[in-house]
């Protein structure tokens, strides 16, 4: 027999029962990306790989710096679709928020003009709660991209990605799932039809932690685009990450 009603709390529920809310929405992520992933079935998808590093160094208390490099492959792993360097900065006053800042130099591959560099600057808020062994965390973040060689009207193009991101602490395991939805809005598009959510992202894979300071990603990223006229992309993504 169900009970009619709940131990009080403050919430009015109880910290028995949100774990099942928090699996709830870890599953419903899962689904998402193995429901997108059904639609590689399309011919004008497209496949491709992607492999980074990346270092950090806490500075100071609270405070850590981070680079990280980044090369990508696409047309079906058939050619180079960009590498990049990025230098990030944050700051995390408390258990539960971080914030900082991040530079990116992009250079993208084209068989006709050979590499095409471009600037990114991001802002990036990020806020975290742990239910049980579950940990939820929502992330904002404003990313704008300059192409000193492009004559476009909306340059640099401006985006607001929100992301929220599921992940499950296994116990006594070095293998950490997680599931992530990330929508891409775009902020200043020439056209006032343009100003909406510009793409999806949707991602599943595991952490496993080598030891304290070593961690090795490997994961599945599906990209959903609004315009027709881009292919949406399937990659394979593998990521080591190391504390110095």
């Amino acid at each position: 027999m169900l009970p009619t009603r709940l131990p009080a709390s403050p919430s009015g529920l109880t910290n028995k029962y949100i774990p099942m809310n928090i699996k709830s929405i870890f599953t419903a992520l899962i689904a998402f990306c193995c429901l997108f992933s059904l639609r590689a079935q399309d011919n004008t998808d497209d496949w491709g790989g992607q492999v980074s590093v990346e270092i950090s160094k806490k500075i100071i208390k609270k405070l850590t710096l981070s680079f990280e490099e980044e090369f990508r492959l696409h047309k079906n792993f058939s050619r180079a679709d960009r590498f990049s360097h990025a230098l990030d900065l944050t700051y995390k006053p408390f258990k539960f928020l971080k914030g900082g800042v991040s530079y990116h130099l992009l250079n993208y591959y084209d068989l006709q003009d050979g590499w095409d560099y471009r600037h990114r600057y991001n802002i990036h808020l990020t806020g975290d709660k742990s239910f049980g062994r579950f940990n939820v965390a929502l992330r904002e973040r404003l990313q704008g991209t300059y192409r000193p060689q492009a004559l476009i009207d909306h340059n640099p193009k401006w985006y607001l990605r929100s992301r929220v991101k599921v992940e499950y602490d296994i116990r006594k395991s070095p293998f950490e799932p997680f599931a992530s939805a990330e929508m891409y809005y775009s902020l200043n598009d020439p056209d006032p039809a343009g100003r909406n959510i510009n793409r999806w992202r949707f991602v599943a894979g595991s952490s496993y932690n080598i030891n304290k300071k070593n961690t090795l990603q490997v994961y599945y990223r599906y990209t959903n685009y609004a315009d027709q006229d881009d292919d949406n992309g399937h990659m394979i993504c593998i990521g080591y990450s190391v504390d110095i």
